[in-house]
């Protein structure tokens, strides 16, 4: 099983890096590689190599990649349980990659739940919007962007709270939920 599973995952990285070689690195092909691994699908965006859903801008200075400015990542979900989903994004500081969770979770009158929002890609987004309607319940609202009333800011850590405004701004419905001791840099309220 394990030779099966090793010949598998070879003929697939490798028919990932033949598929379009004007275009893929060996990072690419180890993330490819890894995901299918572990079980988790990448997002329909990456496979088609569709890199526009997964722009956004990084408002803020910060510590990580980009510092400032435009940048790309992207998005992986997979589902932990009946309602429940996980989306990752890799976080870069210099040559360290370590990945970033969301936590969504539909309630029971449907809308959604969003912990720690990642970097405000479209695919980002979708991906979110398209837990609303995955459980077979109806979207508590007319659009799938409705569904989401919950943002939740879990810490104090940079990386955690640095897109909440973008959240905010795509769901302007939603109420925010901030642990204690948050603070704001610089000192400006997230509805400026």
């Amino acid at each position: 099983h394990t030779k099966l599973c090793s010949a598998t995952l070879a003929a697939s990285a490798a028919a990932a890096a033949t598929t379009c070689s004007h275009d893929v690195s060996r990072r690419g092909v180890l993330h490819t590689a890894t995901a299918l691994a572990s079980g988790i699908v990448p997002s329909a965006a990456h496979a088609d190599g569709d890199e526009e859903r997964q722009k956004y801008f990084l408002r803020f200075p910060t510590l990580f990649a980009p510092l400032y400015g435009e940048s790309s990542r992207r998005t992986i979900k997979r589902q932990l349980g009946d309602r429940i989903w996980a989306l990752e994004q890799n976080l870069e500081l210099g040559p360290l990659e370590t990945p970033l969770r969301c936590v969504v979770v539909r309630l029971q009158d449907g809308s959604l739940w969003v912990h720690a929002p990642l970097a405000p890609s479209r695919e980002f987004f979708e991906l979110v919007e398209s837990c609303a309607e995955e459980c077979g319940a109806p979207s508590p609202g007319p659009s799938p962007s409705s569904a989401v009333r919950h943002i939740v800011v879990p810490t104090y850590a940079l990386e955690h709270k640095v897109f909440a405004k973008d959240a905010l701004l795509r769901w302007s419905d939603a109420q925010l939920w901030l642990s204690p001791g948050q603070f704001s840099f610089p000192r400006r309220s997230v509805s400026d």
